[in-house]
């Protein structure tokens, strides 16, 4: 701007352009004691349709054109005898910001089923796929950067919120007498440190590398093995059972650290990446029970892949399912007991001043700031930038609040004086956003949960553990649930933030924010026994930034071939080399519309039985659909008539019969079933030639 004046109008504009999330969230209604312990779980789809820039991956991410593995929303209800409740949503999504859980809560807040469940009785987490949509922020920042491309879209905020509260109001229905198990057990194979050299600083290092120097690793090439011990390997998990019926397992929450990034930044499609493997096939084996996998202290942590693609995703996932499922078998005697909380809405992150229990006074920074290195990317996600000097470990000269950050638009250190020095920090200040930040803690007898608003490194992770703990009165079991109720980016130690790597360059708010949060978890730690203050009603509002309305048509042009640019999911699974000889099924449907049921079509495979009669395919006692790994579904151009093109693919599993005799079913969005003609799955396709469905 060349005058104040300009710079007013442009202010007033931007102001004029952005969204606002407002609500109430209204007093619970008193709990009604039933006696005895329950529960229930539901599962709901949040596949929305192709058009969303994807987040996580910020600017080198892309926008989906269709969907591998739908996403979902998985409720795990508890109740204890005295009707206190809480409720675990584990969300495949790439964030869950603090604006979409208010209003999850004002929805159930105002149903009858739910009225009972409070904010603070409501802990939503993102899986933190990286390949879900974008753009449903209720912070200006993360709308504008998260995804590679700005604005905030609130019909995808609406959406998201009412699918949420619905898989929480069915859990609370279903719910009924229940007990449950856990069990924790050491998980090899999954994670790795991707950050050993800023992990490295901490004194914690030789101890927490001595404690798995017994972990079976097998390195992948280029990676040490201390990096696979520089994690927390524990993997822990709640069994659910219903009373009365041997075996009936309701559901099981399970909890695992690590990035859901086996996906690259380079896929075309909505994925829930290894934590969607993992529950599907859990679920597979469970046949009616809910699985949801929350993640923990990530912040530091990727997936153990070799090449980001369908393979890593369904190798890495297939060793977390079987961690779960050998944590079922192992879970120990029923621990339901009384469920008791302690929530504050509003802890104040900028500028917040704690003293620890040494006696020594910590202060945050005053205002929110990005260092160089965030603008390179981390380690599975680098940009271009990232070559142009934008690398981890770029450091400067130290600031109040913000140590040796170095200023996001000078990974170069210039060394630019006043006033163009402070000109460079003006512009490289994000859009602040929230500057307080949600957090919980509950206690189900020996099982602390604790809710961390973004990602934590691994130490942090343990040293806010160790404090909950001790603040709980020695819990032995504290489970950190990251990603829960907010996001507001990174925490790292403060000596792993003097590194300035990918995570302490992403750092908001300094090196004293991640003991800033540790310190607040403690002390709500200390109050779980106390009384729960008198509940009100509570206003929210959140600056969600400029408005856009994302469709289809934002996926782009359709390619040439309805394969093309899917070679990461559609491949050999055993070599990972493309295959384009998949089964594909084409057809003409209308736009997808936010007010109807479904706002994507649905796909299955039907099978000729001996006496040629069709049936759903089920592939060693589970039905081949789009609910499971083995189809991509694709947006293609528009159609005659307002209509648009679609295709979906079908990498048919290895135990199907030889001589098997099959063909597409389609649940289109104009209410019609479409079907392709018979053909034999072992037969292949030529590349581009799909099957095309008659009129319907």
């Amino acid at each position: 701007m060349r005058s104040p004046a300009l710079l007013a109008a442009g202010l007033v504009l931007l102001a004029a352009c952005s969204e606002k999330i407002e609500g109430t969230i209204p007093v619970p209604a008193a709990p009604v004691p039933a006696g005895t312990f329950r529960a229930g779980a539901a599962k709901v789809d949040l596949t929305p349709p192709p058009g969303f820039p994807m987040g996580g991956f910020s600017i080198v991410g892309r926008t989906a054109r269709g969907w591998w593995t739908r996403l979902h929303a998985r409720a795990v209800y508890l109740e204890d005898a005295d009707g206190a409740p809480l409720a675990l949503v584990a969300c495949d999504l790439w964030a869950v910001p603090a604006g979409l859980v208010d209003r999850v809560a004002e929805l159930l807040g105002a149903d009858g089923e739910t009225r009972h469940v409070g904010r603070d009785r409501l802990v939503v987490a993102a899986t933190h796929t990286h390949h879900s949509p974008g753009n449903f922020s209720s912070s200006r920042l993360y709308n504008a950067y998260a995804s590679p491309r700005a604005g905030f879209d609130r019909d995808l905020f609406e959406f998201l919120a009412r699918r949420i509260a619905a898989a929480v109001r069915e859990a609370a229905r279903r719910r009924r007498p229940a007990t449950v198990r856990l069990a924790t057990l050491r998980l090899a194979g999954v994670a790795r440190n991707r950050s050993f050299d800023a992990f490295a600083l901490d004194p914690e290092r030789d101890a927490l590398l001595a404690e798995n120097a017994a972990l079976p690793v097998a390195p992948a090439p280029g990676w040490d093995a201390d990096a696979y011990r520089a994690v927390d390997p524990t993997l822990t998990v709640l069994r659910v059972d219903a009373v009365g019926r041997l075996g009936a397992t309701i559901a099981v929450a399970a909890f695992f650290a690590v990035h859901a990034t086996a996906m690259g930044p380079a896929s075309e499609v909505y994925s829930s990446d290894l934590f969607g493997v993992a529950t599907r096939l859990v679920e597979e084996r469970l046949a009616g029970s809910v699985v949801a996998l929350f993640n923990g202290a990530e912040g530091d942590v990727s997936p153990d892949w070799l090449v980001q693609d369908r393979r890593s995703a369904l190798a890495v996932g297939r060793r977390l399912a079987d961690g779960i499922a050998r944590g079922m078998a192992e879970a120990g005697p029923p621990a339901e007991s009384r469920l008791e909380a302690a929530f504050d809405p509003a802890v104040a992150l900028a500028g917040a001043t704690f003293t620890d229990a040494r006696g020594v006074a910590h202060r945050t920074a005053a205002d929110a700031r990005m260092g160089a290195a965030a603008v390179g990317g981390a380690e599975d996600g680098r940009t271009a930038l990232f070559a142009a000097g934008w690398r981890e470990g770029v450091r400067g000269e130290r600031t109040p609040g913000h140590g040796p950050k170095q200023n996001l638009l000078d990974p170069w250190g210039l060394e630019l004086r006043p006033p163009m020095a402070g000109l460079l920090r003006w512009l490289a200040s994000p859009p602040e956003g929230p500057r307080t930040v949600p957090l919980g803690v509950y206690r189900m007898g020996g099982l602390v949960l604790a809710t961390l608003p973004g990602e934590f490194t691994t130490v942090l992770g343990r040293r806010i553990a160790r404090g909950v703990a001790e603040a709980a009165g020695g819990a032995p079991r504290v489970v950190l649930v990251g990603l829960a109720g907010e996001y507001r980016s990174y925490f790292t130690t403060p000596e792993e933030y003097d590194a300035q790597d990918y995570e302490g360059g992403s750092t908001l708010y300094g090196p004293e924010s991640g003991p800033l949060v540790a310190h607040a978890l403690a002390r709500l730690a200390s109050t779980l026994a106390a009384p729960a203050p008198a509940p009100a009603p509570r206003r929210f509002a959140y600056d969600a930034g400029r408005a856009r309305r994302f469709t289809v048509d934002d996926a782009g042009e359709a390619p040439s071939l309805p394969d093309a640019g899917l070679a990461d999911v559609l491949e050999d699974p055993a070599t990972g080399r493309p295959v384009r000889t998949f089964p594909c099924f084409t057809w003409d449907d209308v736009e997808p519309i936010w007010s109807a049921e479904r706002v994507t079509p649905t796909a299955g495979i039907e099978a000729r039985g001996p006496r040629g009669e069709w049936a759903a395919l089920a592939a060693g006692g589970v039905e081949e659909s789009d609910e499971g790994l083995d189809f991509v579904t694709v947006a293609l151009d528009r159609a005659s008539g307002g209509r648009r093109r679609w295709a979906v693919f079908w990498m048919p599993p290895d135990r199907l019969p030889p001589d098997a005799k099959v063909r597409f079913r389609v649940w289109a969005l104009d209410g019609s079933t479409r079907r392709s003609p018979p053909f034999d799955p072992n037969d292949g396709r030529v590349a581009g030639d799909c099957l095309a469905a008659d009129a319907p």
